[in-house]
């Protein structure tokens, strides 16, 4: 659970707050139906990301938006935070991601228990790093979630064993054509994956754009979580 240390206001007067497991907005009243998780980038913090609760508000009132800080401290950013360090080997990708992914599992399964909602009312997301480690997870979880919105991530591993009998949800994979660290060439593997395994994909390609998340894609972002989440989800029963 999130121990309140510093209290901030978004833009739009959401209530907000930050310590040291990242950045929590609540909804303006009331108690919250849905929760949108979002892991930011190498180097990043939660709170970075708080434009995006402001753009997703007029989507999801009565969601609770959560950006939490990764596991490691930064070596690069003093105030940054790492969820592993950066290898461009595709095995020790799929090791590092994997070791890391149980921890995210945990924050997740403490945050439902916290607000008391099924995993059907949960959307994970991410922005490189953290798109890396949303997309493993999300495929991964026993949970079915809502949807899971990926911004320039591409998908480490998934065993194709994991995708029989089970109900994928559905995923967002927006990019940038100009995008120099995570090229859109890499996306074609991951697109293909999830299709492999029945998934809904939303593909967008943001013309021009770099490594980044553009207004457009957060907005995109926010009308198919509310899509999403209007829809019928999996029964799920909650382990005793």
């Amino acid at each position: 659970m999130f121990i309140q240390t510093r209290k901030l206001t978004s833009s739009r007067g959401v209530r907000a707050y930050v310590d040291q497991g990242g950045l929590t907005l609540l909804p303006p009243e009331g108690t919250p139906e849905q929760i949108v998780v979002f892991l930011h980038g190498i180097h990043g913090r939660g709170e970075d990301w708080m434009w995006l609760a402001d753009v997703w508000r007029d989507f999801l009132p009565r969601a609770v938006f959560l950006f939490p800080n990764a596991t490691f401290p930064s070596q690069v950013r003093p105030e940054g935070h790492v969820w592993w360090n950066i290898s461009f080997n595709e095995a020790r990708l799929r090791r590092d991601v994997a070791r890391v992914g149980p921890m995210l599992m945990e924050l997740l399964d403490a945050q439902l228990d916290r607000y008391a909602l099924d995993p059907g009312a949960m959307i994970l997301g991410g922005f490189s790093q953290g798109a890396i480690l949303a997309l493993h997870v999300g495929m991964h979880w026993n949970a079915p979630l809502a949807g899971i919105l990926c911004y320039s991530g591409v998908l480490a591993s998934l065993p194709r064993s994991r995708f029989r009998g089970r109900t994928m949800p559905p995923v967002l994979l927006s990019y940038g054509t100009d995008d120099k660290i995570i090229p859109a060439a890499m996306l074609g593997n991951t697109s293909r994956l999830l299709r492999k395994g029945r998934c809904d994909i939303f593909e967008r390609a943001a013309i021009g754009s770099g490594h980044i998340v553009d207004r457009a894609g957060a907005s995109l972002g926010g009308e198919l979580m509310r899509n999403w989440f209007a829809r019928p989800n999996p029964v799920w029963n909650r382990p005793k």
